[in-house]
């Protein structure tokens, strides 16, 4: 059987949330989501994944996370979607050699202005947050395409979504915290944990550093036993740059999957969603 590796996209809670649509047939399970299928179908038996036949759904497929199984077909077309790092969280607790130097000497400066930082669990307040994301949100516009996600991560209390919250430390009368400059939101599928947001304040030069830094040396991801999928780079060259300094266990490509050729015995879709 062709493993499954999942992808940054294949996780319960971002299907949730997002809204995708489970669906079988008599053959094959799936899931949707605006019009693509999310991943390569699967077998209802379990024997094996096959790509063609009568039952087999109609539609491109958003992401192969199986071992290029259908890359080499003729019937599909690959596209590449993005690149997509794996970080081993143990790394970011040593950070040793010269490979090391730039993100090293980085996640030390935010700290250095802030001295009384707070890490935690805990939202003391709401209202900071609404404002802190509208910031951020306006500041990422020109490659932000899915700001309305974004929102529902942080705001909602999904049982699927992980969140910590970042505070100056500046005390104020009547708050102990100081301003609240930063989330970190993640999930996890069975293999990765994925980093889905590092939500750090515009102007706050080095704290999207330290807010990484801050998730990657967390107890609860090396008590967790995985290693991160962090996403890819959006085809922001920066992105790109800043990800690949954190020095990544693997750095793969994802592709988008086209159909080119269709098969004269293929039906039509017989779309039956599952009991729920």
């Amino acid at each position: 059987m062709t493993g499954i590796d999942p992808s940054f996209y294949h996780s319960l809670a971002y299907l949730e949330m997002a809204g995708a649509e489970a669906w079988s047939n008599p053959v094959y399970t799936w899931v949707t989501l605006e019009g693509w299928i999310m991943f390569p179908p699967l077998l209802l038996s379990g024997l094996g994944i096959v790509g063609e036949g009568r039952y087999f759904p109609k539609g491109d497929i958003w992401c192969n996370d199986l071992d290029n199984n259908y890359v080499g077909s003729g019937a599909w077309h690959p596209e590449l979607l993005d690149h997509e790092y794996i970080f081993d969280p143990a790394e970011f607790n040593r950070m040793d050699g010269g490979k090391w130097n730039t993100f090293r000497k980085n996640v030390r400066k935010w700290p250095r202005e802030n001295p009384e930082w707070i890490y935690t669990d805990d939202l003391i307040a709401w209202d900071p947050l609404p404002p802190l994301m509208g910031e951020w949100l306006e500041d990422r516009a020109a490659d932000t395409e899915d700001a309305e996600l974004m929102l529902k991560m942080v705001f909602s209390a999904h049982h699927g979504m992980g969140k910590k919250f970042m505070y100056n430390g500046k005390q104020t009368p009547g708050n102990s915290y100081g301003d609240l400059v930063g989330v970190n939101v993640w999930d996890m599928s069975y293999k990765y944990v994925n980093y889905r947001l590092c939500i750090a304040k515009p102007g706050e030069r080095f704290l999207d550093e330290f807010m990484r830094y801050q998730f990657y040396k967390d107890e609860w991801l090396w008590l967790s036993g995985k290693k991160v999928n962090d996403g890819g780079s959006l085809g922001r060259e920066g992105l790109e740059r800043f990800k690949d300094k954190m020095n990544p266990l693997e750095k793969r490509k994802r592709y988008s999957l086209k159909k080119v050729i269709h098969y004269v015995n293929q039906t039509e879709n017989e779309e039956i969603k599952p009991r729920t």
